[in-house]
């Protein structure tokens, strides 16, 4: 996040943040993860990064309504990877509880780890599994118990964000095992109860360990998210359609060569400040930030 004089950069490969002020970007710099288990644990991740969003909801929150002398704060959010998956849940559950609040200035999603169906359920067709991500269960917010049809980010379609940006790389080494895994799903003891004949609404996830355990929505869809539901869309950092929200939509690849290689998946990380500028200033611009005069003197 870049909020006023701080930036906050979010993600779960390890923390590997170059020092800004060589960008020219006259902030500090603080940096949020946390270890990513191996591919084995990579469900208990996904879990555990869900899980985290309502946190990151409450500091989003606290910085928003200008607590501790911040209501002149600008809220800039990159997020990458799986962080996606917490700046997704952060800002979903802060436009629920805050519908007419403070607005986020830029959320830029970096190689998003999590399904492109969660914003736009038209990326894919739906096919016989449960199409959670694309179409969430859930009653009209109304209150008249109408049952809507809309992807899950749909609280985020309320303009709460002013810049949508979406980084994406087609070949991105470690989305394509991302799509691998989650379309391995449901693993373990979980599983997917089809609906009863004559009976549409009948169908559940459950846990069959004993005893057995059904799973429902709102109150366990992190676990059924990180165990159990199959994605059927590619990441959202992955695919090349245009995805709704989000521009612009910048291609890693085409415009920085960010190739098919695992150090590619998050080399704006891991490489030096000279090889990778020209994504640091795509941030910049993308986020309508102004960029430091490197010969101006130091306050």
């Amino acid at each position: 996040m870049f909020i006023g004089d701080l930036q906050i950069v979010l993600s779960s490969n390890g923390l590997a943040i170059a020092n800004p002020s060589a960008y020219h970007m006259h902030r500090p710099t603080l940096a949020l993860g946390w270890d990513n288990n191996p591919m084995s644990n990579y469900d208990k991740s996904e879990y555990i990064a869900w899980r985290c969003g309502r946190a990151t909801e409450g500091l989003i929150s606290t910085l928003l309504k200008g607590e501790g002398g911040g209501e002149n704060y600008d809220l800039h959010i990159l997020a990458h990877s799986m962080g996606n998956v917490v700046v997704g849940e952060a800002l979903r559950l802060y436009t629920e509880k805050n519908p007419s609040g403070n607005k986020i200035s830029s959320y830029i999603a970096t190689q998003a780890a999590l399904p492109a169906l969660c914003y736009d359920n038209s990326i894919v067709s739906p096919v016989d599994l449960p199409y959670v991500y694309g179409h969430y269960p859930r009653l009209d917010p109304t209150g008249t118990g109408t049952p809507r049809d809309d992807p899950y980010f749909y609280y985020l379609f309320n303009n709460m964000v002013t810049r949508w940006i979406r980084y994406y790389n087609t070949q991105d080494w470690a989305l394509g095992l991302w799509y691998t895994n989650n379309n391995s799903k449901p693993v373990g003891y979980y599983n997917y109860q089809p609906p009863l004949i004559n009976n549409s609404d009948s169908d559940y996830y459950y846990y069959y360990d004993m005893p057995r355990r059904e799973l429902k929505f709102p109150d366990d869809r992190y676990e059924i998210f990180s165990y159990a539901a199959t994605s059927q869309s590619k990441a959202l950092g992955a695919v090349s359609n245009h995805v709704r929200l989000f521009a612009p939509e910048v291609d890693l690849n085409a415009t920085f060569g960010y190739g098919s290689t695992r150090y590619g998946h998050s080399r704006e990380f891991r490489s030096n400040i000279a090889d990778e500028w020209g994504f640091w200033e795509q941030v910049i611009i993308d986020c309508g930030l102004k960029r430091k005069d490197p010969d101006a003197s130091q306050e």
